[in-house]
């Protein structure tokens, strides 16, 4: 598409020949794609960041459980062993 608007395979007379509207539209063109490359880069790294976090975060709720768990199991046998002496 940019391509199509500045004759980049041309001679330098030819060139020099365009309208220097041609060259501010590619550069604008070029701008906008920048642009656009950059909103999609930041969103995407956004999205995978809450998605980490989020695995992250079920993982660590996970092994708190199996630390409460053996916690309990612990004082349980201890309460029981402190009861039969």
């Amino acid at each position: 598409m940019i391509k199509k608007s500045v004759p980049f395979d041309q001679d330098e007379e030819s060139v020099g020949s365009t309208d220097a509207m041609v060259f501010l539209q590619y550069i604008r063109k070029t701008y906008e794609k920048i642009y656009e490359f950059k909103n999609e880069a930041e969103m995407e790294l956004s999205s995978k960041k809450e998605n980490e976090c989020s695995d992250y975060e079920g993982m660590l709720q996970k092994l708190e459980a199996e630390v409460r768990q053996h916690i309990r199991v612990r004082f349980f046998y201890e309460e029981r062993k402190l009861m039969y002496i």
